[in-house]
C-alpha cells in the first residue's frame, strides 16, 4: 500500500508539472496574438474587440472532482475540453461540448492500488455573454448531456461494485457556470471556466466542481 501511495505521489506531481508547462503555452500563444490596424495616421493600433463574432472556438485543460462510487474520498479527474458555439445574437449562443477526464482514486482496502475512472462527456446548451470591456468578457453557460462512466478498466476482470466503485454506463450529466475571457486580441482570447456538475452515476444526483483554462477563438464577424 505504501508504494502505491509513493507511484499516486509521482502521478500527481507529474499531472501538475504537465497541467502548469501546458498552461504556460497556452498563455504564450494567446499572448503572441495580436490583430492589428493601419490608422490615417500610419501607426499600427490594436483592432479593437467588438464581440460582432457569428462563431467561436475554445480548447483547453480540464479539472474536476468527482466520487466515483460509495466512497470516502474524491478523486481528482484531468483532462481536455472542445467547445463549439455559434451565436444567434449578440448575447445568445448555442454550444456543442466535448469532454474527456480522467483519474485515479482510492477504493476499499481489498485492492492495494488506484483504480482508473474515466469519463467522456457530450453535451450542448446555451451560452449568455454578459458584461463586457476591451479586456474582459463575462458568460454564462448551461449545457446538458451524457457522460459515459468507465470504472473497471484497470480492475483486471473485476466488477467495479466489488470494491466501492459505479458500473460502467452512459448517465445524465449538466454542467453550470460562467467563463471569463481575458481578451489578447479582437479574436484571440484567454479563457477560465469554473463549472458545477451534476452527474447521477449512483442513487442520487451528486455535485461535483470543475475548473477548465484554455483559448478561444472568434471568427467570422458580422
Amino acid at each position: 500500500m505504501q508504494n502505491s501511495a509513493i507511484g499516486m505521489a509521482g502521478v500527481r506531481s507529474a499531472a501538475i508539472k504537465l497541467t502548469a508547462a501546458m498552461c504556460a503555452v497556452l498563455f504564450v500563444l494567446g499572448a503572441n496574438a495580436q490583430d492589428v490596424k493601419v490608422t490615417n495616421t500610419g501607426i499600427d493600433e490594436p483592432t479593437p474587440v467588438r464581440y460582432n463574432n457569428e462563431f467561436e472556438v475554445y480548447g483547453g485543460l480540464n479539472l474536476m472532482t468527482f466520487t466515483a462510487g460509495n466512497l470516502p474520498h474524491r478523486a481528482n479527474l484531468g483532462g481536455g475540453e472542445l467547445l463549439g458555439t455559434w451565436w444567434a445574437t449578440h448575447h445568445l449562443g448555442v454550444g456543442l461540448e466535448g469532454r474527456a477526464e480522467a483519474g485515479t482514486t482510492q477504493a476499499t482496502p481489498t485492492i492495494t492500488y488506484f483504480p482508473l475512472v474515466q469519463q467522456y462527456m457530450g453535451l450542448a446548451g446555451a451560452q449568455w455573454r454578459g458584461p463586457r470591456n476591451q479586456q474582459f468578457a463575462l458568460n454564462y453557460h448551461g449545457y446538458g448531456g451524457v457522460s459515459d462512466g468507465i470504472f473497471s478498466s484497470s480492475l483486471h476482470g473485476a466488477k467495479p461494485q466489488t470494491v466501492g466503485l459505479f458500473p460502467d454506463a452512459v448517465k445524465p450529466i449538466g454542467a453550470l457556470g460562467i467563463s471569463v475571457d481575458w481578451n489578447r486580441s479582437a479574436h484571440w482570447a484567454i479563457r477560465i471556466t469554473p463549472d458545477c456538475y451534476l452527474t447521477h452515476f449512483g442513487n442520487e444526483w451528486e455535485q461535483t466542481f470543475g475548473i477548465g483554462l484554455g483559448v478561444i477563438y472568434r471568427f467570422h464577424d458580422r
